[in-house]
């Protein structure tokens, strides 16, 4: 309702103020391995060039980095990207990951984060069944970890590390036609290679790649599939529709 006066060059500007009312729009997109979330990327394909134009002022919802595939949200609206992206939400998203983990990762995590106010290493794990740690490493559960930049355990005054947290990491046993939909055709254990189901209502850069790095794995697949009410569903990667 204000008014605004002005000139550009010889054009006088002299009109009324008007709220465009825009309807909300959100997109589930399934990312395909190889393509960054960003508007621009002198280096990287953005997933932007498989959305296509009508899509080119949306927000993305969740960011994946290059390596990784599966649900990104977008959406024309700000308030709800945050509501879906700002830490306070505490909005869960939900990962399948398939990881390389050597067998002496346990004495790792029992070390903890080398600060001596979280020196209690039942806060850093906890088995979520009777099994034993030393006995059943897919039985872990990672409750967090202070972890730097390069995906190592920091110490508490290392200005570049981050508290990484997991609501839940807890090992899939059943192949489901969600996971053959996803390319998975395979649980068994093979050479510490073990596939999970992890839960995050946060999200630092790479973030469960450095969670896993801190105790000497490494991630070899990574798949989004629900961020808060929205599921992956059996949409197929490079492919979108409306949420």
């Amino acid at each position: 309702g204000q008014r605004l006066t002005g000139r550009i060059g010889e054009k006088h500007i002299d009109e009324t103020i008007q709220i465009a009312k825009i309807e909300s729009d959100i997109v589930l997109f399934h990312k395909p391995v190889g393509y960054v979330c960003s508007k621009f990327d002198a280096h990287n394909k953005t997933i932007y060039r498989l959305l296509g134009d009508q899509y080119k002022n949306y927000y993305y919802i969740g960011r994946l980095d290059k390596e990784s595939r599966g649900l990104v949200m977008l959406t024309n609206d700000p308030a709800i990207v945050h509501k879906y992206e700002h830490p306070r939400q505490k909005v869960t998203k939900e990962y399948i990951v398939t990881v390389h983990v050597k067998g002496d990762f346990i004495q790792r995590l029992l070390d903890g984060t080398k600060d001596e106010k979280l020196a209690d290493t039942r806060k850093f794990v906890a088995p979520t069944s009777k099994a034993t740690l030393d006995k059943n490493l897919q039985y872990l559960f990672v409750r967090w970890l202070l972890v730097d930049d390069d995906g190592k355990l920091a110490k508490k005054d290392n200005k570049q590390c981050d508290l990484l947290k997991a609501v839940s990491i807890e090992p899939i046993n059943t192949l489901t036609k969600e996971l053959k939909n996803l390319g998975i055709d395979t649980l068994t254990p093979r050479n510490n290679v073990h596939t999970y189901r992890i839960i995050l209502d946060s999200g630092k850069k790479r973030h469960i790649r450095r969670l896993f790095s801190a105790v000497w794995g490494e991630v070899l697949d990574l798949i989004r599939v629900r961020i808060g009410e929205y599921m992956l569903d059996d949409l197929r990667q490079e492919e979108s529709r409306k949420g």
